[in-house]
């Protein structure tokens, strides 16, 4: 039998494989994102009214600012990887309520500074030990 030869694959495929260019499995990944960063909001809407409540509860206070920066992380994920799914001719844009959702949750973290008297550089001091965050 005479050996068959096999195209080698041009560098763009090969970084498109690599950078996750499969726009199947970059929307499964931005639903994901999504889906975590509305769950998270939502703790953290609970949590900030919690907060008032008991205002300086450190276990509330530390998931709290845990979720903030886990939020900033995914957003940052999801408008990065909305940019890569764009470059490769999706139709697909970061959906309004997470846009709108994203401002409100500095206001949220100040109402919650305010509420238990503690500086901004004690919230953004805390180390998160991964991405998914405290769900309520």
């Amino acid at each position: 039998m005479e050996p068959i030869a096999i195209k080698k694959p041009e560098k763009n495929d090969v970084e498109s494989q690599c950078d996750g260019g499969n726009l199947m499995l970059m929307e499964a990944r931005s639903q994901q994102l999504l889906s975590s960063i509305r769950a998270l909001i939502r703790s953290n809407k609970d949590l900030n009214d919690a907060l008032i409540e008991t205002p300086n509860d450190s276990d509330f206070l530390d998931a709290f600012s845990e979720n903030h920066v886990i939020i900033l992380k995914q957003r940052t994920a999801l408008l990065n990887l909305v940019i890569d799914m764009k470059r490769q001719g999706a139709d697909i844009d970061v959906p309004e309520d997470i846009v709108q959702e994203a401002n409100q949750i500095q206001e949220e973290l100040s109402v919650a500074v305010a509420a238990a008297s503690i500086s901004q550089e004690e919230i953004r001091g805390v180390r998160t030990s991964g991405d998914e965050g405290i769900y309520l």
